[in-house]
């Protein structure tokens, strides 16, 4: 990560999806995270406080369990149940929707931090 702390980031990310650090191999997803929340603030990153930059870290933690939660909902996985039978199911669609409001709920913090404006937001259910 170019301007976020990539270990506040991965720490929120733990905490909040419960992968275990040994397991952790979602670079990418934090990577991309940044890259979204930088791309929509109104101001540049140079100006931002330590309270903002914080929140920026969060919010792109929030990014990352989002998609980290899509790509699991995306995922059929295989399940046998004990007569054999075997049936294609999901992740929980609950943890996709708690995600979506963790997402909206951290890019409304930019908002009212000031440093992102409501419409860059516009396609993301807040």
């Amino acid at each position: 990560m170019q301007y976020l702390s990539f270990d506040n980031v991965k720490e929120i990310f733990l905490r909040t999806t419960g992968v275990s650090e040994d397991d952790f191999e979602h670079s990418q997803l934090l990577e991309n995270a940044e890259d979204f929340v930088l791309s929509h603030l109104s101001v540049s990153y140079d100006e931002l406080t330590s309270v903002q930059v914080s929140l920026c870290e969060y919010a792109a933690a929030a990014v990352a369990v989002y998609d980290y939660s899509f790509e699991l909902y995306l995922r059929q996985q295989a399940v046998m149940s004990e007569s054999g039978e075997v049936t294609l199911t999901r992740a929980d669609k609950y943890q996709l929707e708690a995600s979506g409001r963790m997402r909206s709920n951290a890019l409304k913090q930019l908002y009212c931090a000031e440093i992102a404006e409501p419409k860059d937001f516009a396609f993301i259910k807040i």
